[in-house]
């Protein structure tokens, strides 16, 4: 983070709960607004988004090793940032945080 901030804990609980697989679309739903919220959203929707193709190579033999392979650096990465949103600092995903950006809403 460039600037302290302070973030309200209502900020941090939606920022948080974006990380929690397909609850990533509740703050969405909500429209819970608020920059940190927004950052970490993006960031868990592009993560989701990469669980969600890594699931499509489980069908095929080779790819399960594929599949939890990614799952596994998913999982990591999403318990990274879930911690460092209830912590109220924005770490940027590695790969993620480029895509992440792009997103707008």
């Amino acid at each position: 983070m460039d600037e302290e901030q302070v973030i309200a804990p209502g900020q941090k609980f939606w920022a948080a709960i974006s990380y929690l697989g397909p609850l990533v679309f509740i703050p969405l739903f909500f429209k819970i607004k608020g920059d940190f919220v927004y950052f970490h959203n993006r960031q868990a929707l592009v993560l989701f988004g990469t669980s969600c193709l890594f699931s499509l190579f489980s069908f095929f033999p080779i790819g399960l090793l594929v599949s939890l392979f990614g799952w596994s650096f998913c999982f990591l990465l999403g318990l990274i940032a879930f911690l460092s949103a209830l912590f109220g600092l924005k770490w940027s995903l590695p790969i993620f945080s480029r895509l992440a950006s792009k997103i707008k809403f």
